[in-house]
């Protein structure tokens, strides 16, 4: 029917897409502004969500480990989404023992996380049905946990379920050093996006920048699955003229608009687009 948007297709994450040669190479690039925008507090926790669902959060967490790992650094990727879990079967590895066995005391650290294929990149999985992961991750226990995991391994990267979908990612937000806002180009809505960067402001949450998944690269009409990204420049006061030419920049990414402006009480941060071509 004319006029009717290409529905994108779905596509689960794994190790073939992850490392293909356009995605790893955005990684890399997105691995070295994390380095640059944290030189006076290295970033060591990420906590990685997106807007809605279906957005390349999973993908990019596998990317950006993998990125790390091939520079020589240790990362440990945990799955923070306790609901939908799909990092086991990304990386084809089942482990005995999960994060709530950890914070239990079922299980120590050492046993519960395991070797990947990827170098030096390692998994600490969830257990199915755990209960009120909001809580869990709001505790004591998990705070020393995750202070614990910093000094083992160079970066812990948690990916983490939706901010539309439930809060857990917004609760992590507050305890790790810096989130990733993954956007899927021409599916996240605009007021999608601005809604989740509120939510993630109004914790005092350090937004480190936004990874645009999913961009259409070369002439051949196909969808391809490689990243732009945006990262932080420099902050700037809410409302003045480099904000809202950042959300002018962001909207043209996403579809469909909002009919408020956003209320953050904290700074914005100007943003770049950087795009990838293909393999």
């Amino acid at each position: 029917m004319a006029g009717r948007k290409k529905k994108v297709k779905n596509l689960r994450p794994t190790l073939d897409i992850a490392q293909s040669t356009g995605i790893r190479n955005a990684a890399s690039t997105l691995l070295a502004n994390i380095d640059f925008s944290s030189v006076d507090k290295p970033i060591q926790s990420i906590c990685i969500t997106s807007a809605t669902p279906n957005e390349g959060k999973t993908t990019t967490a596998l990317s950006l480990a993998a990125a790390i790992g091939q520079s020589g650094r240790t990362c440990l990727l945990i799955e923070g989404d306790m609901r939908r879990r799909s990092l086991r079967a990304a990386l084809n590895v089942h482990p005995t023992a999960g994060l709530h066995a950890v914070l239990t005391g079922a299980s120590t650290i050492d046993n519960a996380v395991v070797g990947t294929s990827l170098m030096n990149v390692y998994f600490l999985d969830a257990e199915p049905g755990i209960p009120n992961p909001e809580a869990i991750i709001s505790s004591k226990h998990f705070k020393a946990m995750l202070e614990q995991l910093c000094r083992t391994f160079n970066f812990v990267i948690f990916d983490t379920p939706p901010v539309a979908a439930f809060a857990d990612a917004v609760v992590l937000s507050r305890l790790v050093d810096g989130t990733i806002l993954v956007l899927r180009e021409g599916q996240t809505k605009r007021q999608d996006a601005l809604l989740a960067t509120e939510q993630m402001q109004s914790v005092g949450a350090n937004l480190l920048g936004i990874v645009l998944n999913g961009v259409k690269a070369g002439s051949g009409g196909g969808y391809d699955y490689y990243y732009g990204y945006y990262y932080e420049e420099k902050t700037v006061p809410e409302g003045s003229p480099e904000a809202v030419e950042a959300l002018k920049t962001a909207a043209k990414y996403t579809s469909g608009s909002a009919k408020k402006k956003p209320a953050s009480k904290s700074p914005i941060s100007a943003v770049k687009i950087g795009r990838h071509g293909k393999e």
